[in-house]
């Protein structure tokens, strides 16, 4: 039995670099302030496709080094959709080559779409390559099983840090946030369109604040073009202290995706004790419990989207309570927890 004292010694994370953006960099970013030591090499670039390509052939030279010259056995390897499960695969199947042991942890929020695009029966031909599988939900744990018949797969909450004092204190109007890509997938156009069918009801009753990357110029055209800017302002992209300023200032959190994993914009808002409202997509219905610490909604439905905010309007210190409930939901997917999660894996398969 190996010793938890040692064992994250004896791993290798794999993913995208330590500056980029989007989920499965938070999530790496908060292993590397909790886990010591924390060995890590990236597949990809900030420098663009070269650099790109570079730091991904270097990391396939290197690993037989790695394998010989250090304590690292396991290979802990984040992955996503499309190009970057692609690129996994690979490091995949040589690290099971060269007698590692391979974990393979899902953040895709469209592999179900992917995977029966792709063919379920050639992505799980690769997935065979790993040892274990870690999903982020129970729905996503169940799809690995029963779909592309993984047998072992265990489910693992994304990391999210306590927040420090976290309160939701409504005042004259109630503050939703957006937090994520802008674009279709993540639902913030559906958001927006709700909010111009429904202009005169919520002036002055809410204000949205997004912060992201993606199609900003149709954002900035639209918010214009029907004189949005006294409800909703675009504040950029947001991750650190900004995000962290964000989720303080907000009552509620809004994602009105068409798919997902289990996001983190959620995870956190929850641990700042904010209201949530979301679709019921992936993982999100296993930590939103409609009533309780927020509504489910369902994708693309502006009619759900209207009736969530108006519920908070009606009652706006329902959003207190719900956010109450949300930190009492939340202790799973704080990083003690995780940490301890995640050893118990390693040791299992050493």
């Amino acid at each position: 039995m190996t010793s938890t004292d040692t064992i994250f010694d004896k791993v290798l994370f794999i993913g995208p670099y330590a500056s980029g953006k989007g989920g499965v960099v938070s999530v790496l970013t908060t292993y590397r302030r909790h886990i010591e030591p924390f060995h890590f090499a990236a597949t990809c670039s900030r420098g663009g496709m070269v650099a790109s390509a570079f730091s991904f052939a270097w990391l396939l030279v290197k690993l037989p080094f790695v394998k010989l010259f250090t304590a690292r056995r396991i290979l802990h390897i984040h992955f996503a959709s499309y190009g970057s499960f692609f690129r996994k695969s690979i490091v995949m199947r040589w690290g099971k080559a060269l007698r590692f042991r391979v974990i393979g942890h899902c953040h895709g929020a469209e592999f179900k779409i992917f995977a029966e695009k792709k063919g379920f029966d050639k992505v799980a031909a690769t997935l065979k390559k790993c040892d274990a599988i870690i999903a982020l939900s129970e729905s996503w744990r169940r799809f690995f099983v029963d779909s592309l018949h993984c047998s072992d797969v265990t489910t693992v909450f994304n990391p999210i840090e306590k927040a420090d004092n976290p309160t939701n204190e409504v005042s004259d109007r109630i503050k939703l946030l957006f937090l994520g890509r802008i674009g279709q997938r993540k639902g913030l156009f559906d958001l927006i369109d709700t909010i111009i069918a429904h202009k005169a009801e919520f002036d002055g009753k809410i204000h949205l604040t997004i912060g992201g990357d993606g199609d900003v110029e149709k954002l900035i055209a639209t918010i214009n073009a029907y004189g949005l800017s006294d409800i909703i302002d675009y504040v950029g992209w947001a991750s650190g202290e900004k995000k962290n300023r964000l989720l303080n200032e907000a009552n509620i959190l809004i994602l009105p995706s068409h798919n997902e994993g289990l996001p983190m914009s959620v995870l956190e808002a929850m641990a700042h004790g904010k209201a949530i409202i979301a679709s019921a997509v992936g993982g999100i219905p296993e930590v939103v419990e409609n009533g309780r610490n927020g509504f489910l909604i369902t994708p693309g439905d502006n009619n759900s989207i209207h009736k969530s905010i108006s519920n908070y309007i009606s009652d706006p210190e329902m959003a207190a309570v719900h956010g109450k409930e949300s930190l009492a939901m939340i202790a799973d997917a704080y990083p003690e927890k995780v940490k301890h999660q995640l050893k118990n894996i390693y040791s299992r398969l050493l």
